[in-house]
């Protein structure tokens, strides 16, 4: 047998162990073919997300779930089994059905998290650990991009920002406009907005008080892109029970009002990663119940109510 021919076998082998192995993390079986992926819509009542398509008990779900703008393709980030690192994966309509979801082609490696998409659709943001060019390791998170290329994402390349602290969770407004949280020497965790140009985030300001307040952690963020309100996760370590997902509305001076405990009115416990579907009819967020994370789903009429 010639060596080509070798070669050619073990190409085969390792993409039938690499499909089998992502057939087995989600219900290759699930294809639907409505808006949603799932079948089952909610009214004013969460419900769980996706229940159909993965496990959540094998799987650690750790991002919301991210449309583009037309509803044919989805990006989302977690763990498998439960185990570093963080990968992101992505399903898209072909032929009108949703396809198995599948690990977008750059992660896998390192540990990536978080993705949103510009208005565009045409530049994906996350946060990674990805080493930078000249470093064998990076133990920092920051934000990362990549730009669409035909049917594909190119090479990611790191956003530069004026400091080096743990950066995670970016959220794309509009016309560059970017809102992502940051983590100090003390593990506190702050929301901060800046523009990007070109590799780099500019005029970075951290949000007043109303939004970072005296807690350890306001993280977690969801903007609408007229930026008239926003969901962000809040608690403090010490009072784990009022952990969860507020809401703050813009007054009439463009500032952020006294947030809302939106956990109380969804009615689950560690309520966090939120997000509004395109349309605006669903938020979609999930709730940590005896340890473990799923995505829950419910009418977002309460948001213009």
């Amino acid at each position: 047998m010639s060596k080509l021919l070798f070669i050619i076998i073990g190409i085969n082998i390792f993409c039938y162990k690499l499909s089998a192995q992502e057939d087995s993390l989600f219900n290759s079986a699930y294809n639907d073919s409505t808006k949603y992926i799932d079948p089952l819509t909610p009214d004013s009542i969460p419900r769980v997300y996706l229940s159909e398509l993965f496990d959540y008990s094998q799987k650690h779900i750790h991002s919301s779930p991210v449309f583009n703008k037309e509803m044919t393709e989805m990006y989302f980030s977690l763990y498998e089994d439960n185990e570093l690192p963080q990968k992101i994966f992505y399903t898209k309509k072909i032929d009108s059905k949703w396809i198995t979801p599948t690990l977008i082609n750059f992660s896998g490696e390192y540990q990536d998290g978080g993705p949103v998409l510009s208005t565009d659709d045409n530049t994906i943001y996350f946060y990674s650990r990805r080493p930078i060019k000249g470093v064998k390791e990076r133990k920092v998170s920051a934000i990362w991009f990549a730009k669409q290329e035909r049917d594909t994402w190119g090479t990611p390349s790191l956003l530069l920002r004026s400091d080096t602290s743990n950066t995670y969770l970016p959220c794309y407004v509009k016309d560059s406009v970017i809102y992502y949280t940051v983590s100090d020497n003390t593990k506190r965790y702050s929301i901060y907005k800046g523009v990007i140009r070109g590799n780099k985030i500019i005029n970075e300001v951290k949000l007043g008080e109303n939004i970072n307040s005296d807690t350890d952690v306001n993280s977690h963020l969801f903007l609408n892109n007229t930026e008239e309100y926003m969901f962000f996760w809040r608690y403090n370590r010490d009072d784990v029970k009022e952990r969860g997902i507020y809401i703050s509305f813009k007054d009439s001076k463009s500032e952020w009002g006294t947030p809302l405990p939106l956990y109380q009115l969804l009615g689950l416990e560690n309520t966090r990663f939120p997000y509004l579907t395109p349309d605006g009819k669903y938020f979609i967020f999930t709730s940590v119940i005896k340890g473990v994370e799923r995505l829950y789903w419910v009418d977002a009429s309460f948001v213009t109510d």
